[in-house]
């Protein structure tokens, strides 16, 4: 086996440990029937390993799909007819949007491989606290910029594997399986819309980012590396990370007194002048 495949095969095993990670927050939660909204779930494929679980292939072990009621929702910018109809979906480009919902709606906001393609992060999750229920979690599967292969890439004068200047081609990296290659021809609309990786986080990035958007981030787990070992021992450099963050206590107590103050002014209002 070649180096470039046995990557290859790293980085399926990490995206699909990734994605489980997922399924089994999913599966912890408290509640049985689940409000989810799916940020970039593309044409359905985390949604379908939630709820059909990840089929054994020649590099993974596979695993099952939970078993809660689902009231699932998606935002991406694919056609309306390519995705799922179990999913109520909204077409929309995530950078820089209001997410079309109310106030505290979701248990789970959700994105699997989707914020490494976000330049505006900020917003991103903003948003996702504003949409999420107080007792929700936020549940982030991404890239690593720092991972051992990215690092081992910039070493070798590339760029990390994960990031590619163009958008109309991969430049990343030699070491890259798409090296060169036009960028896949999927949408009707030229780039952006066809997104590649805008900027990665790294281990302890994507866990700063949350937190200084009103989240305390409660679960932190990475997954590949050279192997199961450099796995465990080297946390920091694997290629996916995947995080659960939950709203600060205190942003929920001001938000309970921002309401409480609505209330009583709406109070004083109606109460007639003597």
């Amino acid at each position: 086996m070649s180096f470039n495949q046995y990557l290859i095969n790293q980085m399926e095993r990490a995206h699909a440990d990734g994605t489980k990670f997922i399924v089994d927050q999913i599966d912890a939660f408290p509640k049985n029937k689940l409000v989810i909204l799916d940020l970039g779930c593309g044409i359905g494929w985390t949604f379908d390993k939630i709820l059909n679980g990840y089929k054994k292939t020649s590099v993974y072990s596979g695993f099952s799909g939970c078993e809660k009621t689902l009231e699932y929702y998606g935002i991406d910018i694919e056609d309306e007819k390519s995705v799922p109809e179990k999913i109520s979906y909204q077409k929309m480009n995530l950078e820089n949007t209001i997410f079309p919902f109310k106030d505290k709606t979701f248990d789970i906001v959700m994105s699997n491989q989707v914020i490494e393609h976000i330049c505006n992060k900020d917003t991103f999750i903003k948003e996702s606290n504003r949409a999420l229920k107080d007792d929700g979690v936020c549940i982030t599967s991404t890239e690593n910029i720092a991972s051992f292969d990215n690092i081992l890439s910039l070493m070798c004068g590339q760029e990390p594997l994960v990031q590619s200047t163009s958008h109309e081609f991969y430049t990343s990296s030699f070491l890259s399986p798409h090296f060169m290659k036009k960028n896949m021809d999927t949408f009707d609309r030229p780039p952006p819309f066809h997104i590649l990786h805008k900027n990665v986080c790294s281990y302890y990035g994507l866990q700063r980012l949350y937190r200084v958007h009103d989240f305390e981030v409660t679960k932190t787990e990475s997954y590949g590396n050279l192997n199961k070992i450099f796995e465990k021992i080297f946390p920091v450099y694997n290629r996916v990370i995947s995080i659960v963050a939950k709203k600060k206590e205190a942003y929920i107590l001001v938000d309970e007194n921002r309401e409480f103050d609505r209330l009583l002014q709406e109070q004083l209002i109606q109460q007639p002048l003597n």
